[in-house]
C-alpha cells in the first residue's frame, strides 16, 4: 500500500519537503506554545501578580471553553474554510498575548483581563488543533513527523522558556508581548502549507478537511471526500458503546495528572521558596517540574511500541498511587526536591503510555467502523478535556480551603 501511495505521490524538490516538514513542526509548536506557556507558566503568573493561590482560576479559565468550543467547531464551524479559521485563531491569539502582556504589567488589579485572555488562548489552541489534524490527515505519512513533533514539544520548549526567563529576565509582559511575533509567522507557516496541498506536493489537493459534518439528510451515508460518517445517533451510539471505557480511562488519568502537576506542584513549589534554602532548584522548581513530567509525556508516548496492553486500569492504579504520595508531599514534604522530579517524571511517563494506549485501541479496535474513527477520538479527547476542568476547580479548592499561601 505504501508503494502504491508513493507513486501517487506528486513530485516536489527536496528543499520544498524539507521546508515544509520544518514549518509543520513550527506550526505544531506556534499552535500549543501558548496554551503550554499558561499551563507551565501558571506559577510563575500568579506570583508576578502577588496572587499566590489563583493558579487554579488560570487552569480553570485556560480549559473551561474547550469543550464548549470543540462541539461547536463540529456543529457549526467545520465548513468554513481551514485558512479562515487559522486567521481568526492566530487573530484572537495575539490578541490574548498583548492583553497579557498589559495584564503582567498593570497588575493584580487586570487579572481579570488575564483570565479572558487565557480563555481565549484554549479556544484557539482547540480549533487550531483540529483544523491541522483534519489538514494532517489526508497528507503522505511523512509529513506527520513535524506536526507532531512540534506539538509534542510544546510544553517542553515552554517549560524551558520559563527557567530561563525567571533565571536571567524577570519581566513577563516583555515575554509575552513578544510571542504576538509568533503568531503572525504561524499564520505565514500555515499558508505556505495550504499552497504546497493545493499544489498537490504534500497530499490530495482536492480533499477540503473535516472531523465529521452535520448533514439531517445523510445522516447514515459517508463523505466520499472525508471517509468520515455524516453525524447521526446511530453514530453516537456506536461511539459511546465502543468508547466509553477508553474516555473514562484518558479522562481519569489526565485528571490525576492535572491535579498532581499544577495542583500539587504549586503547593510544593511555594513551600521549598518560603522555607527551602534559596537556590536554582528551590527558586524554579514548579518550571523544573513541568520539564520532567512533560519529558515523561514524551517517552511514555514512544513506549507504546514496546507496551502496549488492554489492562489500562493498571496504569490508572499506579496513577492514582502517585496522587497519593504527592498529597502526602504536598503536607508533609519528605522527599528532597529530586524526588519530586522522578516522581514527576514517572508520573509523565504513566500518563503518556495511558494516552498512547488508548488511541491505539481505539484506531485497531474492529467494533468501531473506520469511519467513525474521528469522531470517536474527538469523542475521548472531549471527555478529556471536561476532567482538566474539574481538576482545576480541584486546585482552587486545594489552594484556597485545604492549603492555602
Amino acid at each position: 500500500m505504501d508503494s502504491f501511495l508513493s507513486l501517487l505521490e506528486p513530485p516536489a524538490s527536496t528543499e520544498i519537503k524539507k521546508l515544509s516538514l520544518i514549518l509543520l513542526y513550527y506550526i505544531g509548536l506556534a499552535n500549543n506554545l501558548g496554551y503550554s506557556m499558561v499551563f507551565t507558566g501558571a506559577h510563575s503568573l500568579v506570583n508576578h501578580m502577588n496572587l499566590q493561590n489563583s493558579i487554579g482560576y488560570v487552569i480553570l479559565s485556560l480549559v473551561s471553553c474547550d469543550f464548549i468550543i470543540l462541539v461547536l467547531n463540529i456543529r457549526f464551524f467545520i465548513g468554513i474554510a481551514n485558512r479562515r479559521r487559522i486567521f481568526f485563531c492566530c487573530f484572537g491569539m495575539c490578541i490574548s498575548y498583548g492583553a497579557i502582556s498589559y495584564s503582567m504589567w498593570y497588575g493584580s488589579k487586570a487579572f481579570p483581563i488575564a483570565l479572558v485572555s487565557f480563555a481565549l488562548i484554549g479556544m484557539c489552541a482547540s480549533i487550531g488543533e483540529c483544523v491541522n489534524l483534519g489538514m494532517l490527515k489526508e497528507f503522505f505519512p511523512e509529513y506527520l513527523k513535524g506536526f507532531i513533533f512540534g506539538t509534542g514539544t510544546s510544553r517542553l520548549v515552554a517549560a524551558s522558556l520559563w527557567i530561563i526567563v525567571n533565571s536571567f529576565y524577570k519581566d513577563d509582559e516583555i515575554v509575552w508581548a513578544s510571542t504576538v511575533a509568533l503568531g503572525i509567522l504561524y499564520y505565514i507557516a500555515f499558508t505556505y502549507i495550504q499552497k504546497q496541498v493545493k499544489q498537490g506536493s504534500l497530499g490530495n489537493p482536492n480533499v477540503e478537511l473535516t472531523v465529521f459534518v452535520v448533514c439531517p439528510q445523510q445522516s447514515d451515508n459517508v463523505s466520499s471526500a472525508t471517509g468520515n460518517a455524516y453525524f447521526s445517533m446511530t453514530q453516537l451510539k456506536v461511539i459511546v458503546s465502543n468508547t466509553k471505557f477508553l474516555a473514562l480511562t484518558l479522562s481519569s488519568s489526565y485528571f490525576l495528572e492535572a491535579v498532581i502537576t499544577v495542583g500539587f506542584a504549586d503547593r510544593i513549589s511555594l513551600n521549598m521558596k518560603k522555607y527551602g534554602n534559596k537556590n536554582f532548584f528551590t527558586t524554579h522548581n514548579y518550571e523544573l517540574i513541568q520539564f520532567f513530567y512533560y519529558s515523561g509525556i514524551l517517552i511514555g508516548k514512544y513506549f507504546i511500541s514496546i507496551v502496549k496492553t488492554g489492562r489500562l486500569w493498571i496504569l490508572i492504579i499506579l496513577q492514582i498511587c502517585n496522587f497519593s504520595i504527592m498529597a502526602i508531599e504536598t503536607g508533609i514534604k519528605f522527599m528532597p526536591y529530586w524526588g519530586n522530579y522522578i516522581t514527576m517524571f514517572w508520573v509523565g511517563i504513566l500518563g503518556g503510555l495511558c494516552y498512547a494506549n488508548v488511541f491505539y485501541l481505539m484506531l485497531n479496535s474492529e467494533d468501531i467502523p473506520k469511519y467513525y474513527k474521528e469522531a470517536c477520538s474527538n469523542f475521548i479527547l472531549v471527555c478529556g478535556n471536561f476532567s482538566i476542568l474539574l481538576a482545576a476547580l480541584c486546585t482552587v479548592m486545594i489552594d484556597n480551603y485545604i492549603i492555602t499561601n
